[in-house]
């Protein structure tokens, strides 16, 4: 019984993930991201001036830092919670097994749920300090 369940949630979350990516706005989460299309150099100073929160001097790659920056910002908080659930429930696994294999199994993916869950923490406060140290564009005229 319990393996119709996880199948039935899988396909139906596949069928969710298929759908909204089918109709992705640029700003989606599913969307690809903005420092995509720029070449490697770019790309990586781009994710390294997030990190540590310092813009660019040239406003182009300013602008595409400030929408990846405030992309991170909305998707990690999503993670945070997913990581933190999972978390919990890989320790209860580990202290309610009887076996002793369940037990460093369940204890081992908590301990790698506690890693992602901290490096999650850290991308997080890296785009928001990014976001906190960047005065907002100014609005289009038109």
């Amino acid at each position: 019984m319990a393996v119709l369940i996880v199948v039935i949630l899988f396909v139906c979350g596949f069928t969710f993930l298929v759908i909204r990516r089918g109709r992705r706005t640029p700003s989606s989460l599913f969307a690809p991201p903005l420092v995509a299309g720029l070449p490697r150099r770019q790309r990586r100073s781009a994710m390294r001036n997030i990190r540590r929160g310092t813009p660019s001097s040239d406003p182009t790659q300013a602008q595409v830092e400030r929408e990846v920056a405030q992309t991170t910002v909305r998707s990690r908080r999503r993670t945070l919670v997913i990581f933190g659930i999972f978390l919990v429930l890989e320790l209860v696994e580990a202290v309610t097994r009887r076996t002793t294999p369940a037990r460093i199994f369940f204890a081992a993916a908590a301990v790698l749920f506690a890693f992602f869950l901290v490096m999650t923490l850290l991308q997080l406060r890296g785009a928001r300090t990014y976001l906190a140290n960047t005065p907002e564009p100014p609005a289009p005229q038109g």
